[in-house]
C-alpha cells in the first residue's frame, strides 16, 4: 500500500508539472570572483532551451543575458549586478534585470469532460515585462565546479492577457 501511494504522489507530482502557461527559466548564477571572466551556459529539456551569457567587464560588476525559448514564447533577459568574495573561495552576488515575455498558445481541439461538449478550441496570448532581483551565494570547488544557493524575486507587469475559448456542442 505505502508503494501505491508513493507511486501515486511521484505520477501526480510529474503530471502536474506540465503547463501551457509558464515554463521557468534556468537562473545565471555565473559566480564570479574577478573581472573578465565570462561564463556561458546552455541547457535543454524536452519542451525548453535556456542560453545563458555573463561577462565581468570590472571588478565587482557584472552583466548578463539569457534567452528562453520554449514552443510558445521566446523571452529574452537582460541584468547587471554586482559580486564579491566572502572567503577565497565563497563569493555572493546580486543582479537584477528586466525580460520582456510574449506567449502564445492555441489548441483547436482540447478535449473537456462535460457531457454538453465534445470539446473546446482556446487561444492564450499574454505580453508581459518581468523586473527580477536575484541574490546568490555559492562556493567554488574548482574552475568547473562549484555549489550555490539562490533565489528569483520577479515583479510581473501584465501589459496584455487575452484568453479566448469556444466550446464546440455535441450534436446527437
Amino acid at each position: 500500500m505505502k508503494k501505491f501511494i508513493a507511486l501515486s504522489f511521484v505520477s501526480i507530482t510529474l503530471m502536474s508539472c506540465y503547463t501551457h502557461s509558464f515554463t521557468p527559466q534556468t537562473q545565471n548564477v555565473p559566480l564570479f570572483t574577478e573581472k573578465g571572466e565570462l561564463e556561458f551556459n546552455v541547457a535543454h529539456s524536452y519542451r525548453s532551451a535556456d542560453h545563458q551569457i555573463a561577462y565581468s567587464p570590472l571588478q565587482n560588476i557584472g552583466v548578463m543575458s539569457n534567452i528562453a525559448i520554449t514552443p510558445y514564447s521566446i523571452v529574452p533577459e537582460i541584468g547587471i549586478g554586482t559580486y564579491g568574495s566572502i572567503n577565497k573561495k565563497s563569493v555572493f552576488e546580486i543582479f537584477s534585470g528586466y525580460a520582456f515575455c510574449r506567449y502564445v498558445y492555441h489548441d483547436s481541439n482540447a478535449v473537456i469532460n462535460l457531457p454538453q461538449f465534445s470539446s473546446i478550441g482556446y487561444k492564450t496570448d499574454i505580453l508581459a515585462n518581468r523586473f527580477f532581483i536575484q541574490p546568490v551565494i555559492g562556493q567554488k570547488f574548482s574552475d568547473k565546479v562549484s555549489l550555490s544557493l539562490s533565489a528569483k524575486f520577479c515583479y510581473w507587469q501584465f501589459l496584455q492577457y487575452n484568453y479566448y475559448g469556444n466550446a464546440i456542442e455535441k450534436y446527437e
